[in-house]
């Protein structure tokens, strides 16, 4: 069921995408759900003994681990009220499935400060309170998660009559689209023609494969060197129909052009595949068309690598306080550097790092004391949950924008105690004027802003203000509402889509225009935005 789901999720991953609410190219909803159910699949591959609460445990245990943005988070928190609810249970009937459900919504609602309807969570909750309703008198699977589903699809079709935005924007909630999609993907589990079958198999046929060297496959690779992040392993054995005499060319034709370092080895109905792959889920889900599936394992090389590195750098002795950024763009990324932050995590818009990811960067600081900037609204939660994991002392900075941090880090001073340089990173990080540029990727309207595809849209602390197709224009209107009477410097760091002529040229614009305002103009080469603007 749980590997249907996450076939499900991500074969609608794009379209899940497509609905965020604000017409930039950053909806990154489908992605960030689709990784989390990738890595809960990956703790579940390994688990030896087979029972619900095991199984339970395992996708709980590797949702957390890899909740990427809100959604992600969110997610990982319905899993972990299910598996609280099977803990101890062997097997699982309409009753118990119906109770774990609503331990899920119960908990995700608690895991949220603000809980907000309209959201994954009202689809969650709906969902739930339609199991309980079934539950005593519905004994059959099949049943049961068709009248969930529909009742999911009502609640997710409801979405924009309780978030005005939502129906301003025309469109359904992402993330409860998200969920909608594995409700429906646990329905596909008792109706497709394969099923997948987790009990234990016999391991006979798995001992008769030639033993291969995987350092023949896995080498010491630095992160340049490797295209393809996912080692992806798996067996696949004859379930109702036998193979085809050419299974090997089958999946080697298919599998090719994702990625490299492949094998496949056909022996008495069983297939060992070895692939290096940025699509493990597309893999495994043309394997499930032969065969149930069995050992399953999905391996980050890149985070292996890190680690390796990081565990090089344990022996160093710890120092006092360290500083961890999100940051997109390598101009970005080297003014970080420039003001003393330690460890740089890759992220922003259209990739939200994981908690697993922040909380390796956090050991990797190798401090005593550890801020972390998260420098994206989606990314803030996350960052919340990683100081439950982390062993430091860890303090979140909740910047929603790089602009923030980067105004908060000029201002840091060694020296000075740790609570007041957290107050001041708060402090200063508020009083931050941000804005951003980008370009639309639809029509829509936008509190009360005509937006047609391919303009330039403007976002002042993440609200959208104004729209248009000229890029000067936008800009010239976002500064009139970004500046006032206590600015005294406007920032402008331009992206890869924009150039060094176009950011001076408007810093010229601002000296001129606002006398008492001085501009300064930097490389950040960000994607997504064609401008970052920071008035202080």
């Amino acid at each position: 069921m749980f590997f249907c789901a996450a076939h499900n999720l991500e074969n609608n991953k794009p379209f899940i995408n497509d609905l965020n609410v604000y017409p930039v190219p950053d909806g990154d909803t489908g992605t960030n759900m689709t990784l989390t159910m990738q890595s809960a699949l990956k703790e579940v591959s390994k688990v030896t003994d087979l029972t619900v609460a095991n199984l339970a445990n395992a996708v709980s245990t590797g949702a957390l681990k890899g909740a990427r943005g809100n959604s992600g988070v969110i997610l990982s928190q319905l899993f972990r009220g299910f598996a609280k609810s099977l803990s101890g249970k062997e097997t699982i009937n309409v009753d118990d499935f119906a109770i774990a459900l609503k331990a899920a919504a119960d908990n995700a609602y608690k895991a949220v400060m603000k809980p907000s309807e309209g959201t994954i969570l009202t689809v969650a909750r709906v969902t739930a309170e339609k199991a309980m309703e079934l539950r005593k008198r519905e004994t059959q699977f099949e049943r049961f998660f068709e009248a969930i589903c529909a009742a999911a699809k009502a609640a997710l079709d409801a979405t924009p009559d309780m978030l005005p935005v939502l129906k301003q924007a025309g469109v359904v909630d992402s993330g409860g689209m998200g969920f909608y999609c594995i409700i429906c993907g646990f329905e596909m589990a008792m109706k497709d023609d394969y099923v997948l079958d987790l009990k234990e198999y016999e391991t006979s046929a798995e001992k008769q494969f030639e033993i291969v060297n995987e350092a023949e496959f896995v080498d010491d690779h630095s992160l340049a060197d490797i295209k393809f992040t996912y080692c992806t392993e798996f067996f696949v054995y004859e379930s109702g129909s036998i193979f085809p005499s050419n299974i090997e060319d089958v999946f080697k034709a298919e599998f090719a052009p994702k990625g490299d370092s492949m094998l496949v080895i056909h022996q008495d109905g069983v297939v060992k595949t070895h692939i290096h792959t940025n699509a493990p889920l597309e893999v495994l889900s043309f394997a499930m068309k032969y065969g149930a599936l069995q050992d399953v394992k999905i391996e980050n090389m890149r985070l292996q690598n890190e680690e390796l590195n990081a565990s090089k750098k344990e022996k160093e002795p710890k120092k006092e306080v360290g500083i961890v950024v999100i940051s997109m763009g390598d101009g970005i990324s080297e003014i970080f550097k420039s003001l003393g932050a330690d460890i740089i995590v890759g992220g922003g818009q259209t990739m939200n790092p994981s908690i697993e990811d922040i909380v390796h960067a956090v050991d990797k600081a190798n401090a005593e004391h550890v801020f972390v900037f998260p420098n994206n609204k989606n990314i803030i939660l996350a960052a919340q949950q990683a100081k439950d994991i982390v062993k430091c002392d860890m303090r979140v900075i909740p910047t929603k924008s790089v602009q923030q941090c980067i105004s908060a880090l000029i201002m840091y001073n060694p020296d000075d105690d740790l609570d007041d340089n957290e107050n001041m990173f708060n402090e200063v990080s508020e009083k931050v004027v941000y804005g951003q540029i980008t370009n639309a990727v639809r029509d829509t309207v936008i509190e009360d802003v005509d937006v047609h595809e391919g303009d330039y849209i403007a976002l002042v602390k993440n609200k959208l203000k104004v729209s248009g197709p000229d890029i000067v224009s936008v800009a010239k209107e976002m500064f009139a509402q970004m500046i006032s009477e206590d600015s005294s410097l406007v920032t402008i760091y331009y992206g890869e889509d924009a150039t060094e002529e176009l950011a001076n040229a408007l810093a010229d614009y601002v000296r001129q225009t606002y006398e008492y305002i001085d501009a300064e103009v930097y490389n950040g080469g960000q994607p997504v935005y064609n401008l970052l603007v920071s008035v202080d």
